[in-house]
């Protein structure tokens, strides 16, 4: 059994949509990205590398949402989380990014 791999997202609601960007993974050992908009509180997508040759680059994760509050991330393999990052506005409506880019062999 492989280990699964989460991208997590946090928002403050449930209504404002978030585009994630992240590193899908298949049979044939490619790592393309794949690009979808979740919605919070908690989000989260689980993969799984299907050959263990995928392990030396680094898996992308970014988050993008334009929110008046905090929007952040979390990279897990297994119980391991292997990058965070969030970002806090306090009131204005402004487009925020945060970048869990990471692998958990580096």
């Amino acid at each position: 059994m492989t280990t699964a791999t989460t991208y997590t997202v946090l928002a403050d609601d449930s209504t404002t949509p978030v585009t994630i960007t992240y590193t899908a993974f298949t049979t044939d050992g490619g790592t393309p990205l794949r690009t979808a908009t979740v919605y919070g509180p908690v989000s989260s997508t689980t993969v799984y590398a299907c050959v263990p040759a995928v392990s030396g680059g680094l898996w992308t994760f970014t988050a993008t949402g334009t929110t008046s509050g905090a929007l952040g991330c979390v990279l897990g393999f297994g119980g391991r989380i292997v990058a965070r990052d969030s970002a806090y506005n306090e009131g204005a409506l402004v487009p925020e990014t945060v970048d869990c880019t990471g692998n958990p062999g580096r």
